[in-house]
């Protein structure tokens, strides 16, 4: 160290420090009555760090666990998602304040739950785009009709069996203030719904998403889901005081937005980014948010918003590396967010004796079997082949994240009570779990790799996506190539 180093240390730093401290020890006679009286310049910013420092320890919390736990799944051949909702649950209720439940609090408190449950909802949304965004709507709509039959045969058939589950159940499972129309809907609706953000992680990490069965099964997937949701909406309508009119309003504005969206959105996005040179992520995340703000005012769930937005985005190389940061960004921090608050309000110590835990099996196998049901023979019907329809109707009975949603909404609302909340998130868990192996189990891919796609038999997709029904074989190259001319305004 040379000499001007020296000097510049000891004018510029020792000095002025030297002289802070004299100056302050003469004149600062002021703080025993700012700190005992808790007043004075010093006491508004002292309070904040502690409230950052606990949501910061609750994230922490959060995200360690989940993504643990959802090594763990993967590791024992689930989908990381189960893990994750087990986290939730596990530093819920009925886990983490059971056994420590000052440990809970601490880790937990009520002051993190506001922005835990934005950080929640954002995180779905963001990972209904990516889900959207990796199917393109070619794949969509290259399956016709099929995709409607097949969603609409797979919400009714358990919606049957779950209201009349519900008007069956005991009137202990039953809310106060709420009559039997709204609650049993409101049960029927949980045991037709299947999740296919959940639905898409384990296609994508079994590598089926982009067949031709995993695309066929999203676009059922989604057929059911917005019928879910519209039906959710009666319901709660009724419950409300209005009227069932108020589900084929929903309905309609949702159908009317979805196609201003995959063709006026879309072409004018497209333009968009043509005309730019760089990427923007403000013209990706804008489109998302308007999209999943204006589906949640309609009254179907953001997380439709964020999935049509994500069908309606370009496929652009530009546009395909701002999404892989989103959803790196949504899966490691906020979608975890979205299982803790569902898992701080499920009380698994409100299932007591062995009559609830019955009731939690007849709830497993009961929608398991409507799934299957509704899914499994239609297709059949359909001209799928006996093993792909079976495969079908187990992914359909995959529930997990919009499930859990649903539920969250109705308890929300007063439609169901604690307790039969806990029951149906254990379902919702149970059914999870059994997705994956019970597709493992009914059959591989084979080694071309086509056996999910759109599958030989009476059934032409692409002549299903043009609106013609096949007749015979001398008619179905003209079929197939009017077909693809159809499809070919779709392409990205």
């Amino acid at each position: 160290m040379n000499r001007r180093t020296v000097a510049a240390l000891v004018l510029f730093v020792a000095v002025p420090a030297a002289g802070t401290v004299a100056v302050l020890a003469a004149w600062g006679h002021g703080w025993a009555s700012a700190e005992a009286g808790g007043h004075g310049r010093g006491a508004g910013p002292a309070a904040a760090p502690p409230e950052t420092y606990r949501l910061l320890v609750a994230v922490t919390a959060v995200l360690l666990t989940a993504h643990a736990l959802g090594a763990l799944a993967r590791r024992v051949g689930q989908p990381t998602v189960v893990g994750q909702m087990a986290a939730g649950i596990l530093l819920g209720p009925s886990a983490l304040s059971a056994l420590a439940p000052g440990a809970q609090h601490w880790l937990l408190p009520p002051s993190a739950t506001v922005p835990v449950e934005a950080m929640a909802q954002l995180g779905v949304i963001f990972f209904s785009f990516r889900i959207g965004y990796e199917l393109t709507p070619t794949q969509l709509i290259r399956h016709g009709t099929a995709s409607l039959v097949l969603g609409c045969a797979g919400v009714f058939t358990p919606l049957l069996a779950g209201v009349g589950l519900a008007l069956t159940l005991p009137a202990g499972y039953r809310p106060d203030g709420v009559g039997s129309g709204p609650f049993a809907v409101f049960v029927g609706v949980a045991f037709c719904v299947t999740a296919f953000p959940v639905l898409a992680g384990i296609l994508r990490e079994n590598g089926m998403l982009t067949s031709g069965l995993g695309s066929l099964a999203m676009a059922t997937a989604g057929v059911a889901d917005v019928l879910a949701w519209s039906l959710l909406a009666c319901g709660v309508a009724v419950a409300q005081g209005g009227t069932p009119l108020g589900a084929l309003r929903t309905a309609a504005l949702t159908a009317l937005f979805a196609a201003v969206v995959l063709t006026v959105g879309r072409a004018g996005l497209r333009r968009l980014w043509e005309r730019r040179t760089a990427g923007s992520v403000m013209l990706v995340h804008l489109p998302l948010l308007c999209s999943a703000a204006l589906t949640d005012a309609i009254g179907v769930h953001a997380v439709f918003g964020g999935f049509l937005a994500g069908l309606a985005t370009p496929r652009l190389p530009r546009i395909k590396e701002i999404a892989e940061r989103t959803d790196t960004m949504a899966s490691w921090l906020l979608l975890p967010m979205f299982f803790a608050s569902v898992g701080l309000r499920t009380g698994i110590g409100l299932i007591g004796g062995a009559a609830d835990w019955l009731l939690c099996g007849l709830f497993v196998a009961l929608a398991v079997a409507a799934k299957l049901a509704g899914t499994t023979l239609p297709a059949r019907l359909l001209g799928v082949q006996p093993r792909s329809a079976a495969r079908l109707g187990v992914m359909m009975s995959c529930r997990g994240l919009t499930e859990l949603v649903i539920l969250d909404t109705g308890l929300q609302l007063g439609l169901i009570p604690p307790r039969l909340f806990a029951m149906l998130v254990v379902m919702t868990l149970a059914t999870t779990m059994l997705a994956a192996p019970l597709l493992n189990r009914s059959g591989s891919m084979p080694p071309d790799g086509r056996a999910d796609g759109p599958l030989p038999g009476p059934v032409d997709y692409e002549a299903l996506a043009s609106g013609i029904r096949p007749c015979d074989s001398a008619s179905s190259d003209s079929i197939r190539s009017r077909a693809k001319t159809r499809l070919s305004s779709w392409k990205e």
